[in-house]
């Protein structure tokens, strides 16, 4: 095929035309911008001569043209049309129109690369210089959109180049100016960014009198804010090959103006996460406002994915929330209040499915969203979700992904070898990775003896096969796992079996049955070939591949023993704890201690232990035998409620009730129905918490247990309370009150009396409501009941300011609310605030009871009672 080129001197096939006649030059120019479209004869006339017309224009045209055809190659056809002439060529032949095609197809560079210089570069010709302003403004066109798509994958050292040499051809040119400083700033030349800022808007107003765009306005305000938002990516792989194609979907579909959702899936170990950081990481400047990052754990080998309340708890975190609401309906909705209107990505990895990360969309399309899953999330769709399936890396692709890591050089000299490694790893990246830290941490051994070592291993990590049994990953991992001595490698072992997010080195210890020193050298030696990470200080966590393996592969021989004594560490340490915060339950009986607990100075250290442990206690359920898992359910049962994490506590009560059906123990079943009733309670879900009540109760009469129906009763006076049965209520406080007082227990008698006394005082009767309510807290103060205490002063505050002895009830509502708070009890710390509030402010301390109804408002919205906030701020207004 004939090329022609006008991007620079005129000519085909890359010599210049046998053409000395200048006009016949001019004359092909302005036939092949116009390639196979008839070109009027007055149309040349007007483009070759202007305003300089021969005496007979037409006879010279023709004396061009034949010029012209005579020099053409024989397949080039230059033909008489009707009212004028055309050039019959390949549209692709001619430079010009290749370029603009290469640009519409975004191959900038491609079409950047076909310019020689200028435009008909020697000739003059009206036509040709409007056509060669033209071709120059479109040129730089092109230049900018690539100077933007390096800007988005970080080559921003190219892109400064360009825009300081675009900046002084062009200096009032916005476009020109907002790159140089996106440029500048992801340099980390900030000060220089916003220096040209300070040049741009003075040219334009001195020049043209005008202020820089609201765009240019927007970049410069997210410059000099830029600081305070959130990073919060992980590293971005340091080596990355391939995935041309996804990089470019994830670039459209993140950056267009629809819904920007996009799902990339794939088996374990493909480079979802690897992708999803290496795309983030360049285009992090697309998305001032911040960009945000989970791991949701969807497919570890423990089966604990983050829940999506604890994942929005996350979130909510890193934009700067001070409290968090405690449903997860409430924070989904706070997190799209945050996010509205902003440009932020969120990179939501390894989720288990749609469920999960529903609550966690955005709902605005200002915000970008990156999801990695092994489940192809195919209902995301109907949200507008883009779908990006990522396969395994090509021989060639694994090839330059183990070059990058080990060198090109030892590759080369070992291309079997090289080619056995990247065939055993079945294009995995992260068994490729694995492999290649193997061998720069042997840089002496032989490629081949590393094949060798994997050549026989076969694929047993069923949750990864997906359909590819040939994936090698078990014994890329073997290999990591035979490197360990005996004693480390029997802590990976029971490492892997752990259920749970991540564990402590207390944990660890007990787990094992080693030392402490013992254990942190082997936590160590695991770190060193990558099997564990330290993530956050003192608290390990396994890949979820890496644990899949472990399970499979590691398990010593002592793995149900040394379970059994890592559950109970943490059943008698949170039991330990909870005595130290709730001194008054009812105690349980305990299986033998098998291990040495921790044991806790004060309430403070009780409670951060809770609040470290809670999850792995929680996990342990699914390990433990049936005995402990319900005693499990109990230890976590006070924390749980105390602070506010109803749905934990259904969770782990739930199991609670499943572990004692099988046991078939009547304590067992009457704590775990009577817990789960009152959690259930606590959410609103009235019907099936009497369900669980009534059950509860059956089995404590049927033991003779009156700690318990005593308990229920009292739950079920609350749910007729709440149901407007203030009379019923009333009888099933009366008769928690006989049943306590057969107990001779002083701290559920006084519990009992506190009970009968708020309900009194919900009915109205408020000379019986403080008679039992001083009788039971006179109780708890003699028996140091603080948690009892605390309530009951603010019950009896209540029945003071009800009856007028405002003045009265202030002290009793000072010391609830300082004693709530020594416990951490927000939600009922709240419900005395309002109440000091209503007595403050009828005796006309008014400032004074705003300032409580504000701050009982904080708690009730931090607590997730939208609700009683509102009630509060209808006393504000």
């Amino acid at each position: 095929m004939t090329r022609f080129q006008v991007l620079g001197e005129v000519s085909v096939c890359g010599a210049p035309l046998i053409v000395k006649h200048k006009g016949a030059l001019i004359t092909l120019s302005l036939l092949l911008l116009h390639a196979n479209e008839v070109v009027r004869t007055e149309a040349l006339i007007d483009d070759i001569w202007g305003e300089e017309v021969p005496r007979k224009p037409v006879e010279g045209l023709r004396s061009h043209l034949s010029r012209l055809r005579a020099a053409l190659p024989d397949d080039i056809a230059l033909t008489r049309r009707a009212g004028g002439y055309a050039l019959e060529v390949a549209p692709e032949s001619v430079d010009v129109h290749h370029f603009r095609a290469l640009a519409a197809a975004g191959q900038h560079a491609e079409a950047l690369a076909l310019w020689r210089g200028e435009p008909f570069a020697g000739l003059r010709a009206p036509g040709l210089e409007r056509a060669r302003t033209a071709l120059c403004g479109e040129r730089l066109a092109v230049v900018l959109d690539l100077n933007d798509v390096r800007l988005r994958t970080g080559d921003h050292a190219l892109v400064l180049a360009s825009a300081q040499e675009l900046a002084e051809a062009h200096p009032v040119d916005e476009r020109v100016a907002r790159q140089l400083m996106r440029a500048l700033a992801d340099g980390g030349r900030q000060n220089d960014a916003l220096r040209a800022f300070e040049i741009l808007r003075t040219r334009l107003a001195d020049e043209l009198g005008t202020d820089p765009d609201q765009e240019t306005r927007r970049l410069h305000q997210q410059l000099l804010t830029a600081s305070g938002t959130p990073r919060e990516l992980p590293a971005a792989p340091w080596s990355f090959s391939a995935r041309t194609e996804e990089l470019a979907a994830l670039t459209e579909a993140l950056t267009s103006g629809g819904p920007r959702l996009v799902v990339i899936s794939g088996p374990g170990g493909v480079g979802k996460t690897a992708l999803a950081l290496h795309w983030a990481h360049r285009n992090a400047a697309l998305f001032p406002d911040g960009q945000l990052y989970v791991d949701l754990m969807g497919f570890t080998p423990s089966g604990h994915p983050v829940s999506p309340a604890d994942a929005l708890e996350r979130l909510l975190s890193g934009l700067g929330a001070t409290t968090v609401p405690d449903t997860l309906d409430a924070r989904a909705a706070l997190f799209r209040s945050t996010v509205a209107n902003q440009r932020v990505l969120l990179v939501l990895d390894n989720a288990a499915d749609a469920a999960q990360i529903t609550p966690l969309l955005p709902g605005t399309a200002d915000c970008a969203v990156l999801i990695t899953s092994r489940d192809h999330l195919h209902s995301t769709t109907t949200r507008g979700a883009r779908l990006v399936p990522l396969a395994t890396l090509t021989s060639s692709d694994g090839e330059r992904l183990l070059a990058d890591r080990i060198g090109a050089d030892r590759v080369a000299a070992e291309p079997d070898a090289a080619a056995g490694l990247i065939a055993a790893c079945a294009g995995l990246p992260l068994a490729l990775a694995v492999v290649a830290g193997h061998a720069q941490a042997r840089p002496k051994f032989p490629l081949a003896a590393l094949a060798e070592e994997l050549r026989d291993a076969s694929t047993r990590l069923r949750a990864l096969d997906l359909g590819a049994p040939e994936t090698s990953l078990t014994a890329v991992l073997a290999s990591s796992h035979r490197a360990l001595d005996p004693v480390h490698a029997r802590t990976f072992g029971l490492l892997a079996a752990v259920p749970g997010e991540d564990l402590s080195l207390s944990c660890a210890v007990a787990l094992t049955g080693r030392s402490t020193v013992e254990v942190r050298a082997d936590l160590r030696a695991l770190e060193r070939v990558s099997l564990i990470e330290e993530h956050v200080p003192g608290r390990w966590r396994m890949h979820d591949l890496v644990r899949l393996h472990g399970q499979e592969h590691a398990a010593p021989p002592d793995l149900a023993e040394s379970l059994h004594r890592l559950v109970n560490f943490v059943l008698y340490t949170a039991h330990a704890a909870d005595h130290v915060l709730h001194g008054f339950r009812r105690p349980i009986t305990m299986p033998p201690a098998v291990v040495e607990s921790l044991s806790f100075a004060d309430a403070t250290a009780a409670l951060l232990w809770f609040d470290a442990e809670h999850r792995t206690a929680a996990a342990l359920q699914e390990v433990a035998d049936d005995d402990a898992c319900w005693r499990l359910a109990w230890v976590l049962n006070s924390y749980y409620w105390t602070q506010s994490r109803a749905l934990d506590d259904v969770a782990v009560n739930r199991a609670g009730v499943e572990a004692a059906e099988r046991l078939g123990d009547h304590e067992a079943l009457t704590i775990t129905h009577l817990m789960l009733g009152q959690a259930l309670e606590s959410i609103g879900e009235s019907e099936a918490a009497e369900h669980q009540l009534r059950i509860a109760g059956v089995h404590a009469k049927e033991i003779g247990d009156n700690w318990r129906q005593t308990a229920v009763h009292r739950t079920l006076a609350k749910l007729a309370r709440k149901r407007g049965d203030h009379r019923e209520a009333l009888d099933q406080a009366l008769l928690t009150l006989e049943l306590a007082r057969t107990l001779d227990d002083e701290a559920w008698e006084a519990d009992a009396l506190t009970a009968l006394g708020w309900h009194a005082a919900q009915y109205g009767e408020f000379d019986l409501a403080e008679e039992h309510l001083r009788a039971g807290r006179a109780k708890q103060i003699a028996i140091g009941d603080v948690d009892g205490e605390a309530h009951t002063s603010d019950s009896l505050g209540y029945v003071l300011s009800a009856t007028g002895r405002h003045e009265e009830s202030l002290p009793l509502f000072h010391r609830s609310i300082e004693l709530l708070r020594r416990l951490g009890n927000r939600q009922f710390e709240a419900r005395s605030l309002d109440h000091l509030g209503d007595a403050l402010h009828a005796i006309g301390r008014c400032d004074d009871a705003a300032g409580a109804w504000r701050r009982a408002e904080e708690l009730h919205r931090a607590t997730d009672r939208p609700d009683l906030a509102d009630a509060v701020l209808a006393k504000l207004a």
